[in-house]
């Protein structure tokens, strides 16, 4: 099984270093032989390029834990790719600091998965009764998470089922059809 990060960029605020410390953590916390374990999927097209200081940063700290591994960085995927990426993970993580509406964790809601969030305001108002809320930036709170959605998923089972139908409310349809009403009524 893994746990899967899906684009989010490589800027500080999307805290992509905060999912791969609260990852370490949570191997920590299940002690077992790295063979054994889940891996950290990162998904996205920056992520493979190490020219880019920050990208590198987060390749290096993988490296300096011993996890390359563990820690699956696939780069670019397609669309038609995200559905079974994200239906075959155990467990869907953002972390992001900052965010403005966020589509992927609806994406995540929509593929069943629990979707383990930073409790920033956007995402607290959104998520906090269908995500599993977090501070992003207590890596030691994050490992504990995963472990919880990795060792018991059915305690989940409700809050998926949640999410699954808040996300029926956002599609790209829907978000189109509302800003053409706000454009409506602003012209």
């Amino acid at each position: 099984g893994y746990v899967i990060y899906m684009g989010g960029g490589i800027n500080k605020t999307k805290n992509s270093k905060g999912v791969i410390l609260g990852y370490i953590e949570f191997l920590k916390l299940l002690g077992k032989e790295k063979e054994h374990c889940p891996y950290l999927v990162i998904s996205g097209g920056n992520f493979e390029n190490e020219e880019l200081k920050e990208v590198k940063e987060l390749h290096d700290i993988v490296k300096e834990n011993n996890i390359e591994d563990l820690v699956l960085f696939t780069g670019f995927y397609e669309d038609e790719q995200k559905y079974s990426l994200l239906k075959n993970a155990f467990a869907f993580i953002h972390l992001s600091l900052y965010e403005g509406f966020g589509f992927a964790p609806i994406e995540a809601l929509r593929a069943k998965v629990p979707a383990i969030l930073h409790n920033n305001p956007v995402y607290e108002e959104l998520f906090s009764d269908v995500g599993i809320m977090v501070d992003g930036e207590n890596h030691k709170e994050v490992g504990e998470r995963i472990l919880d959605v990795y060792s018991n998923s059915e305690k989940y089972k409700s809050r998926v089922e949640k999410g699954y139908e808040l996300s029926k409310k956002y599609t790209w349809d829907k978000v189109a059809e509302r800003t053409y009403e706000v454009f409506e009524k602003v012209l």
